[in-house]
């Protein structure tokens, strides 16, 4: 399959979809070692997938887990940024989702993606930390502070 990920002149368009995970007080992130910031988990949708089925299919990837209940869209955001010179236009779809199987839970320091060739850690942290770290996109920290049933549609553009 094929990521919507696709670039036109100077502006790449992509598609990702995300995971909020909770554990009791805290929410799992992720991030490329190299990276000073964390992000929910998750990928770029793939042509032809659900949102839902790219969760499924990037957790699996990522941390070996099937066992997952995924709920109804939380947020849809487009958001407009630079990255190494390239404009981005991107589309992010987040949905709240339940580990079934507890085997993440109880770590308490970051952890390894299993996905082989992905220099991709996680963490879980504390919903009172949230505004205390580094996050992108920064709209994702209300979404999860706010855990309510609404949907959130919102424009970001970052200068």
């Amino acid at each position: 399959m094929k990521d919507i990920n696709f670039k036109i002149d100077n502006i790449n368009f992509l598609c990702r979809s995300c995971a909020i995970v909770r554990n009791n007080d805290k929410v799992l992130f992720q991030k490329l070692k190299k990276d000073t910031f964390w992000a929910l988990p998750g990928g770029k949708i793939a042509l032809g997938e659900t949102t839902k089925d790219a969760i499924r299919r990037e957790l699996k990837e990522e941390l070996d887990i099937e066992d997952i209940s995924i709920k109804d869209t939380s947020s849809v955001a487009e958001n407009f940024y630079v990255k190494n010179n390239t404009k981005i236009h991107q589309y992010i779809f987040t949905h709240k989702v339940v580990f079934n199987d507890p085997k993440y839970n109880d770590i308490e320091d970051t952890f390894d993606s299993k996905e082989e060739g992905k220099d991709t850690i996680f963490t879980w942290i504390k919903t009172s930390d949230l505004k205390k770290s580094l996050i992108k996109p920064d709209y994702i920290i209300d979404i999860i502070l706010k855990d309510n049933d609404d949907v959130v549609f919102s424009t970001n553009i970052e200068d």
